[in-house]
């Protein structure tokens, strides 16, 4: 109903499988409890009545087309392929559900990698970004493009001529707070409170992160 509310151009209709077999069968649905969506031909599913999945549902049918999430390879990245535990491997396979499409990106050997790409991730890079590189990705961003950085306070790699262009100065030292911080792990903190009202952080009850680092914004 609030869905309806919403937009009217939703139509939810409930069916009993054991009434209507014919139509459950169309759906290729086992069980009770599935929810499916279908819009000019495509279709999805969510496994449970949350807000989460009914919303992820509903964008993958409406897209018309997946979007390309680009991962930066190349200065010694998380690597898509790694199903070790600091592997991104997970990852992957949960954007592919959700309509997005991961795909690995070098600019080194293709500096027009990142043409179709909704969004670059640039997943703890160890060494520095090469200069041309550095050109390809100002001038990308430059033009609308989004870039998200997850950088690792141990690393040598120096992304302030990245991130400074836009008020963000990374800092290589690591946070400790005892009072949010695990048992015997000082550097693994707890979030529970965000200042910001950033949409990222929207929604977000708390935040478990390992060795985290600071920036001057």
């Amino acid at each position: 109903a609030q869905y309806r509310r919403r937009n009217r151009h939703v139509h939810v209709n409930l069916v009993d499988p054991d009434r209507e077999p014919g139509l459950a069968e169309r759906f290729l649905t086992e069980g009770y409890g599935p929810i499916y969506f279908d819009y000019a031909g495509r279709r999805s599913q969510a496994s449970v009545t949350a807000e989460i999945e009914i919303s992820s549902a509903i964008l993958r049918v409406t897209r018309s087309a997946p979007k390309r999430v680009c991962f930066l390879v190349g200065h010694g990245e998380v690597e898509l392929g790694n199903d070790g535990p600091a592997g991104l491997s997970k990852l992957g396979e949960l954007l592919i559900p959700n309509n997005l499409t991961p795909f690995e990106v070098s600019l080194a050997s293709d500096p027009a990698g990142l043409e179709g790409c909704a969004v670059a991730v640039m997943p703890g890079p160890v060494t520095n970004v090469l200069p041309s590189e550095h050109e390809v990705l100002a001038r990308w961003l430059k033009n609308n493009g989004k870039l998200l950085v997850l950088s690792d306070p141990s690393s040598d790699a120096d992304l302030r001529p990245l991130l400074e262009p836009y008020g963000i100065v990374p800092r290589p030292e690591l946070v400790l707070d005892p009072g949010s911080a695990l048992p015997r792990d000082p550097s693994t903190v707890l979030v529970r409170r965000f200042s910001s009202g950033n949409p990222t952080t929207r929604g977000i009850a708390q935040l478990l992160v390992a060795e985290v680092g600071s920036a001057t914004i």
